[in-house]
């Protein structure tokens, strides 16, 4: 590359492009065939900024600036703190951003200057609803300053040595090479708001209507990504997309080189590789051998210098050009249509996804349902589970007498001729003699040891004619126990048996209202989960359904 080239910088400006050399400056017209005016320059002109009716020549070598009047080409050159490097014209004052000085300087329309001072490798200068934003790559800081009062108001830590900053007025978005990613920071919290994976290496940065135009020269190549935005503007615009098939994400560009550095400029994408001065519009070559600031791209089109002012590309057709990026703004009814919709959809995929799921009973319950409905007409004994026992115990204690069978003697007395209907009954004559002895003996027993004994378990023959006529007692109706009908129990892989031991509470309608595990094995949340399933015919005393106890063994089998 020519290392003149390197000295020369143009900037296209609203009355014509400005031309900084060595030494010199000079204003050609649109045309790039005359020469308006020359001027006074910098020894070692870096980079040129410009406003309406101003331009700053910065020359970071000497440390100075120049700073003109575009219509005339008349203005003044200042010394500078160390190494300027950038600059922004703001209420016609213009604020210099100089790197080892570590400082934000400010330039007024009648010289007067203040400075703030900045974190350390203060790297890019930006600018978004009036209030300066500069990027210290070495620190890894990002700070908001204000114009009035200038001042330093707001500032974020994060990771340092970025490639590239842009600010869009919503968010700002630095540049990662090395992770391949663009951090992205809210400005309306100033913190960071998450990353967007993008390309394999990518440097440098450029807003493209609402997408993200990302030079990567690892893959040769302008990635087209989505800016941050809402989740309900995201899903709604994703939705719609696959819903509608529209709005399909705009393509990348591949280049011949590697290109690392993407401008856009209304309608219109170029990308520039400065390691061979090539300069492409969209993938067409428009330049080669140029110096990093020695073309200019506006409005007007693209202008190289190449010994001479030249206009690489005319200016695109009114009726095809589109208008420069601007922040979409926000609109209350816009964010809230959106996020109906976006509730809309997702209660439509929750919808069919437990149909889905939940839409067909399991097997299991509708075989507990009919169990349950078989049980008012006939007994249901319960298949054993493979994999376990289930062993109902008679609890101790307070409880222990109330669960207890009544004995023989307190079965219902039978009229004069009617047949038995007990499962202990015997003739009705032969009952009566039975529980009158029964009766006396306990009588007799009662004047010793004031106690009770089981006719059971009485000795000979309990049911012999007594020569004694009696009348049987006045009978209360027996106490059941509960019964268990429903039994799931989940699966738990042991290496041994294992027995759990539970103490159950039964209500009157046969559920499980409460567990107490005396005995745990693996998985006990498992097991007390499948526990509360379960479904018992509950306990009866004088014919209703009681509350009750029951003590249960499940075990556990090894490799079952």
């Amino acid at each position: 590359m020519n290392a003149l080239l390197l000295a020369v910088v143009i900037a296209a400006t609203n009355r014509g492009v400005l031309v900084a050399q060595s030494g010199s400056l000079a204003l050609y017209d649109r045309a790039a065939s005359h020469i308006l005016w020359n001027s006074e320059g910098v020894p070692t002109p870096a980079r040129i900024v410009t406003s309406n009716d101003q331009a700053a020549v910065i020359d970071s070598l000497a440390n100075q600036i120049r700073i003109i009047d575009i219509s005339s080409g008349r203005g003044t050159t200042m010394q500078t703190g160390e190494t300027p490097i950038d600059g922004i014209f703001a209420n016609r004052q213009i604020y210099l951003l100089e790197r080892d000085a570590r400082a934000l300087e400010r330039i007024g329309t009648d010289g007067t200057r203040t400075s703030v001072t900045v974190a350390a490798d203060p790297a890019f200068l930006r600018e978004a609803n009036g209030r300066l934003y500069v990027y210290s790559r070495a620190a890894g800081v990002l700070q908001e300053i204000t114009t009035n009062p200038f001042a330093i108001r707001r500032s974020v830590s994060v990771l340092p040595f970025a490639s590239d900053l842009e600010v869009d007025g919503r968010n700002a978005y630095l540049v990662y090479p090395r992770g391949a990613k663009i951090a992205t920071i809210s400005i309306a919290t100033m913190k960071a708001s998450g990353d967007i994976a993008v390309g394999a290496v990518p440097v440098d940065l450029a807003f493209a209507q609402r997408s993200l135009a990302v030079a990567d020269p690892s893959a040769k190549r302008v990635w087209m990504v989505e800016g941050r935005e809402s989740f309900a503007h995201a899903f709604a615009r994703g939705f719609l997309r696959g819903l509608l098939g529209l709005g399909l994400s705009p393509r990348n560009a591949d280049f011949p080189t590697g290109i690392d550095r993407v401008i856009v400029e209304r309608s219109r994408l170029y990308a520039y590789d400065s390691s061979t001065g090539t300069l492409y519009h969209s993938t067409k070559i428009i330049a080669k051998s140029s110096g990093p600031q020695a073309f200019s791209i506006g409005p007007g089109g693209v202008w190289v210098w190449d010994d001479a002012v030249r206009q690489a590309v005319p200016p695109p057709e009114e009726a095809s050009a589109a208008p420069a990026y601007v922040p979409p703004p926000k609109k209350r009814w816009e964010g809230k249509a959106l996020g109906a919709i976006a509730f809309a959809a997702l209660l439509i995929i929750a919808f069919v996804v437990g149909t889905l799921i939940h839409g067909f009973e399991p097997s299991e319950v509708k075989a507990a349902q009919a169990k349950n409905a078989a049980a008012n007409t006939q007994p249901v004994s319960t298949k054993p589970s493979p994999r376990s026992n289930v062993i109902l115990v008679p609890v101790t204690g307070s409880d222990a007498l109330a669960e207890i069978e009544q004995p023989i003697t307190t079965a219902p007395a039978q009229a004069p001729g009617e047949q038995p209907n007990d499962a202990t009954a015997l003739p009705a004559d032969q009952y009566a003699a039975a529980a009158a002895r029964a009766k006396a003996m306990r009588e007799a027993e009662a004047k010793t040891r004031n106690s009770m004994i089981d006719p059971r378990a009485l000795t000979g023959s309990a049911y012999e004619a007594s020569a004694r006529p009696a009348t049987a007692p006045k009978a209360s109706p027996p106490r059941t126990s509960a019964y268990l009908e429903y039994k799931p129990l989940p699966r738990i892989p042991v290496d041994h048996d294992i027995t759990a031991r539970l103490n159950l509470t039964v209500d009157p309608e046969g559920h499980v209202t409460d567990i107490d595990v005396n005995e745990p094995v693996p998985n006990m949340p498992k097991v007390i989960a499948s526990v509360q399933n379960w479904r018992f015919k509950p306990a009866t005393e004088n014919g209703v359904p009681v509350t009750s106890h029951v003590s249960v063994n499940i075990t556990f089998r090894a490799h079952e």
